[in-house]
C-alpha cells in the first residue's frame, strides 16, 4: 500500500521534473553509499568512443560535484525541483516536445562548454541552468538559498554563481556556463520583455521548436487543432497552434504552425 501511495504521489509530478529527480537520487544516492565508484557515470568521451557507453551522456548529468557533502546536494535536490517543476507546468504547459527537444540541445550545449575545462561531470552546471531559466521565465517570485538567505529570483543565479565560486572556482565555471547556455535559449524561444519585472512572451516562430515527428511521437491524440470542449455556458475552441487550458503560451498540436515540421517540403516545379 506504501508503494502504491509513492507511486500515484510520483505520478502527480509532471514527466520531465519526475524523471529528473528520480535520476538524480537513483544516480547520487549510492554514490554518497560507496557502492560504486562514480567514474562509472562520468564523461570520459575515449572511454564512450572506444567501448561504446553511451549512458554516460545522460548519467554524467546527475553525479554531484562533491560527494562528502550529502546535505549540500539535499539542497540542491529542492532547488532543482522548485525551479524545474514551474517551468515545465506553467511556461511548457502542453509543450513536452519542446521541452524535452530544447533541453536535449541545452545540455549538449552544456558539456560542449564545460568538457574542454577538464569537467566530467554537469550537476552545478544543470543547477545553474535551470535556476537562470526559470528566474528569465517567472521574475517576480522570491527564492530562498540552502535556507540562509531570501533573495529576488532575478538576482538568485548570480548569488549562486557567487556561492559556489566561494566554494569551488571550478565549480562556478561549471555554473556561469549553465547561465549562458540557458541565455541563449531564452533568447531563441522568448521575445526580451520591455521591463525586467514583465514574464516574457514565446516567440511564434522559435528556432529551436520540437520537429512535428516527435510532436506526433509525444502527443496524444486528444490534443486536436481547433479542439473543442463543451462548457456549461457553451462550448470553447482553441485557436490554431494552441491548446485549451495553454495559458496562451502555445501547444505541441501535430501539424500546427507553431514549429518547425522538419522533413517536409515540396518537390521541385511545384508551387
Amino acid at each position: 500500500m506504501a508503494w502504491n501511495q509513492l507511486a500515484a504521489e510520483l505520478l502527480k509530478i509532471p514527466p520531465v521534473t519526475r524523471y529528473a529527480t528520480i535520476s538524480a537520487v537513483v544516480i547520487a544516492v549510492p554514490l554518497f553509499l560507496h557502492f560504486y565508484s562514480p567514474y562509472i557515470y562520468t564523461l570520459d568521451l575515449p572511454t564512450l568512443k572506444h567501448n561504446y557507453q553511451f549512458w554516460r551522456l545522460y548519467t554524467s548529468l546527475w553525479v554531484p560535484w562533491r560527494l562528502d557533502d550529502p546535505l549540500s546536494w539535499l539542497f540542491q535536490m529542492v532547488m532543482l525541483y522548485r525551479h524545474l517543476r514551474p517551468v515545465e507546468e506553467k511556461s511548457y504547459h502542453r509543450r513536452l516536445p519542446d521541452m524535452l527537444w530544447q533541453f536535449f540541445w541545452s545540455m549538449a550545449a552544456l558539456m560542449a562548454l564545460c568538457y574542454p575545462l577538464k569537467h566530467d561531470r554537469f550537476w552545478t552546471s544543470l543547477l545553474g541552468f535551470i535556476v537562470y531559466f526559470s528566474s528569465r521565465l517567472s521574475p517576480n517570485e522570491s527564492v530562498s538559498l540552502y535556507g540562509l538567505i531570501t533573495v529576488n529570483v532575478q538576482w538568485f543565479p548570480y548569488v549562486l554563481v557567487a556561492f559556489n565560486t566561494a566554494s569551488s572556482p571550478s565549480i562556478g565555471c561549471g555554473t556561469v556556463a549553465g547561465l549562458i547556455v540557458a541565455q541563449a535559449l531564452f533568447m531563441l524561444d522568448y521575445e526580451e520583455p520591455e521591463l525586467p519585472t514583465m514574464e516574457p512572451k514565446l516567440r511564434r516562430h522559435g528556432m529551436l521548436r520540437a520537429p512535428d515527428m516527435l510532436t506526433r511521437l509525444l502527443v496524444t491524440p486528444e490534443v486536436q487543432r481547433n479542439s473543442t470542449v463543451r462548457k456549461v455556458y457553451g462550448t470553447a475552441t482553441a485557436p490554431a497552434g494552441r491548446g485549451l487550458g495553454d495559458g496562451e503560451r502555445g501547444a505541441n498540436v501535430p501539424g500546427s504552425s507553431s514549429g518547425y515540421q522538419w522533413g517536409k517540403g515540396h518537390k521541385l516545379g511545384e508551387n
